[in-house]
């Protein structure tokens, strides 16, 4: 969809193919003996692959826990089956019809929701996940009353690039502010969001103003209480197309290709990062949880039993 918020950049990808089956499959093996357990398909789009359901049978079989991100305009009654083999799916819809066309095209908004009705029909886990950008922050009470008609979970997440000045979709402090006191008001009057009070309270008190990222040669200027140290290349990593291994989108740049040094050290690289935590609610939430902080491993039991029922 060339979504214009996308912290990649398509031209690199011009002249790439995509890998075959095989080297898919040789891909989750090397990830699978390195100890990954959880794959996470992203985009482009995965439902592009004639293979993507070969694709998690195999990784199924050993024993790998598959989620998929998908913009929905390719999911329908055909293919609903390769879907239903997914442990999870989270379909990305961006506010109303108005805001999501603005940044995703005419006609995606109904194709998207149309997605996430099939799911439901065919008994798949599934939420929605927004970006957090000027335009969609003002959509919060729109999707608080999708998701409730619709009986899925939602969440938002920040912009994620690697340079953020200037930004044209970037929310202001206090733009900021008034977006989370409204997210907090709604989770806590027990609305389907995804995330946390607690991840939702560290992001509320994020404590560098005018800026969405702290460094580590700046840690001391910040309580340690005051942020989530990122746990994305300790623990999680992206794995891109080309070969290339980052840390997570705002350092897409700054990774080496395991094809040319191998996994290991192309991982081991990512120790040294810059950063020690970024101001998006996404990452909070999940490191909360792999970091086996207590309140965050009773929120995820809840929201699973939740779902189940």
């Amino acid at each position: 969809m060339r979504c214009s918020y996308c912290y990649v950049n398509l031209k690199t990808y011009q002249k790439l193919k995509d890998p075959t089956t095989d080297e898919v499959f040789q891909i989750i093996d090397e990830l699978y003996d390195q100890g990954t357990r959880w794959l996470w398909f992203l985009g482009g789009e995965p439902m592009m692959r004639s293979d993507f359901g070969a694709i998690i049978d195999y990784a199924h079989k050993k024993g790998m826990f598959c989620d998929m991100n998908s913009n929905g305009i390719l999911i329908n009654k055909q293919n609903v089956n390769i879907v239903k083999k997914l442990d999870g799916v989270c379909i990305s819809i961006d506010g109303d019809a108005e805001s999501n066309e603005h940044y995703r095209g005419k006609g995606t908004y109904k194709k998207a929701l149309n997605a996430v009705k099939l799911l439901r029909q065919n008994n798949i886990p599934v939420r929605i996940h927004s970006i957090l950008t000027k335009k969609t922050y003002q959509k919060l009470d729109h999707l608080i009353s999708l998701s409730k008609d619709l009986g899925v979970s939602f969440n938002y997440c920040e912009v994620l690039k690697e340079s953020s000045k200037n930004d044209q979709f970037l929310l202001s402090d206090k733009e900021s502010r008034i977006f989370y006191k409204k997210y907090s008001f709604y989770k806590k009057r027990g609305f389907p969001i995804i995330h946390s009070l607690r991840a939702i309270n560290y992001i509320k008190r994020w404590p560098k103003k005018g800026s969405d990222i702290i460094y580590r040669k700046e840690s001391k200027n910040y309580p340690a209480d005051s942020f989530v140290k990122c746990l994305s290349g300790d623990l999680t990593c992206f794995l891109d197309l080309d070969g290339k291994l980052y840390s997570c989108p705002r350092t897409w740049n700054d990774g080496l290709n395991y094809r040319e040094v191998g996994f290991k050290k192309a991982w081991d690289y990512l120790a040294k990062r810059k950063c020690l935590s970024c101001k998006c609610i996404g990452a909070y939430q999940l490191h909360l949880f792999l970091g086996l902080d207590l309140k965050s491993l009773i929120h995820a039991i809840r929201s699973v039993i939740a779902l189940k029922n």
